[in-house]
């Protein structure tokens, strides 16, 4: 459209998988066209914390022994990362095809851009701006000279 951008803050929806899916739904998860990336983390610096604690004289048996479920879990964990096109409602979708897949959002940002008007053309760059597919709202800020 020969628009100037000025600034853009576009991040793309994070997932962190919460379950132990199994190795086919990743798989198949991995290659799904909106996804850029499966990526597995390890929480060894909370493994290392909950070990920690276990010498804590203060902790009670049952403290002790939710410490050592929490530390007989597996120790990964799956980010998945979406291309721009995905938002909420559309991972919802997707992810509800991996019924053995349990998720949380952890990104979830707004998507802004700031566009530069020709001074007149404000108006017209609005409403144009307004008919792309994607664009949820639009909000017009002036620079004024002192």
């Amino acid at each position: 459209m020969n628009i100037a951008i000025l600034e853009e803050t576009i991040e793309p929806l994070l997932i962190a998988i919460v379950n132990t899916p199994s190795k086919e739904s990743i798989k198949k998860l991995e290659v799904q066209e909106h996804v850029v990336g499966v990526y597995r983390t390890t929480f060894e610096s909370e493994r290392r914390m909950l070990e920690n604690k276990l010498i804590d004289p203060n902790l009670t048996a049952s403290q002790k022994k939710a410490i050592r479920q929490l530390l007989s879990m597996p120790a990964e964990d799956y980010v998945i990362e979406f291309d721009y096109s995905i938002d909420v409602n559309k991972a919802k979708k997707l992810m509800g095809e991996f019924r053995d897949i349990a998720y949380k959002i952890v990104r979830n940002s707004f998507r802004t851009v700031t566009l530069q008007a020709e001074p007149g053309n404000e108006p017209l760059l609005m409403d144009n701006v307004e008919q792309l597919p994607f664009v949820v709202s639009t909000a017009m800020i002036g620079t004024v000279k002192n």
